[in-house]
């Protein structure tokens, strides 16, 4: 008969059996199961979505969409990013610096493929990005131009605004007593100022930094508003006349201004070259739950869920197919050669954070005898 330490662990390995056999406790020794998620975590610009979109996409049996929204992408830390969410919404000039700092990964193969066939405007602008065309795919994309108030800006200027009109001295000042409205974007500034002075802001060097940037700085210090949150407000209002802004911006505001003395609010490509702003997929390197943000791309990418996104937002499909004059002269928003794109930043960190001087108190003007002068009395 067995006894001592060898009774005991058979004793140990009869009852381990007994319990599995039965279905009861699993064993101790057991691996933890994975946890299925529960819902996925999107970071993305603001009001791009339509409002039921990810109600419908729950209903079809996906994952509930938990959604933070962000103002400015470039204050967008990758390596927090990469930890705290699933699915990455982001301008294609954040997406090449996510891939220049490894926070990103590979999507599958099918997307990979499908976007290396796809000849849409938007692709062919991903790909000055996302050079590989494996990390991102286009979520959306809209036109970066001139929103203007025809009935006050034509007669000013005598007719339609150019780049020259907001940039250029001698235009710019028809234009002021109105009210210029210019975005916290540096690349969306140096590319119209670039394009005043007939510089093609993909092909922009060294030298094209200082004409550029004198350009900006003075735009910035004379504009009345300025990185407004509600620029569509302003425009709708009067309280601005022309600005720098996107066609989506032009249509809210038109749409919201109202009264017998409406806005005509315009929106205008120029004619020395307009740019392409564009919105793109990713999936961090960290990201827990890849299958289930795939899924969600997928989703968000059938034509009609892109059409409800498309009205809401008035931004364009990503498969948009439009081959207008406008579009064949625009360039992606944010692609230069080397290392233009960082001193591009470094200026306009300089130039937004213009504070216009307060002026000195007037000093009260006096007669000869020292008493005060009272220019209302006769």
């Amino acid at each position: 008969m067995t006894s001592g330490p060898l009774a005991l662990l058979a004793c140990c390995a009869l009852g381990m059996l007994a319990t599995s056999a039965k279905g009861e406790a699993p064993s101790p020794f057991s691996p933890t199961p994975a946890q299925n998620p529960s819902f996925i975590r999107l970071l993305a610009p603001p009001g791009i979505f339509d409002s039921s979109v990810f109600a419908d996409y729950e209903t079809s049996g996906g994952l509930a969409v938990a959604y933070d929204s962000y103002d400015d992408p470039s204050t967008i830390a990758f390596d927090e990013a990469t930890k705290s969410y699933d699915l990455l919404v982001l301008p294609a000039p954040a997406i090449a610096r996510g891939i220049a700092e490894g926070a990103l990964q590979a999507l599958d193969p099918e997307l990979i493929d499908r976007l290396r066939h796809d000849t849409s405007i938007a692709a062919r602008a991903l790909s000055h990005f996302d050079k590989t065309q494996s990390f991102s795919l286009p979520a959306d994309w809209t036109l970066l131009g001139i929103v203007y108030d025809a009935k006050k800006v034509l007669p000013r200027l005598g007719r339609v605004p150019a780049w020259a009109s907001i940039f250029k001295p001698d235009e710019q000042r028809k234009i002021l007593d109105c009210g210029l409205a210019l975005p916290d974007n540096a690349d969306a500034m140096f590319f119209g100022a670039w394009r005043a002075l007939n510089v093609d802001p993909m092909k922009a060097g060294d030298m094209n930094l200082a004409p550029g940037n004198d350009l900006v700085v003075r735009a910035r210090r004379t504009a009345r508003s300025f990185a407004a949150r509600d620029l569509v407000g302003i425009l709708a209002s009067g309280s601005a006349c022309i600005g720098v802004a996107t066609e989506d911006v032009a249509a809210s505001a038109r749409a919201r201004s109202a009264g017998p003395a409406d806005a005509d609010i315009q929106f205008i490509a120029p004619s020395e070259g307009s740019a392409i702003a564009l919105d793109t997929f990713a999936i961090p390197k960290d990201a827990h739950h890849v299958a289930e943000a795939l899924a969600l791309i997928r989703f968000l990418l059938r034509p009609d869920i892109a059409e409800e996104n498309a009205k809401a937002s008035g931004l364009r499909r990503a498969d948009d197919t439009s081959s207008d004059q406008q579009l064949r002269i625009a360039e992606p928003l944010g692609a230069y050669e080397g290392n233009i794109g960082s001193r591009v930043q470094d200026l306009w960190s300089k130039a937004r954070n213009f504070t216009p001087p307060e002026l000195p108190p007037r000093r009260p003007q006096t007669n000869p005898s020292g008493q005060p002068v009272n220019r209302l009395t006769p």
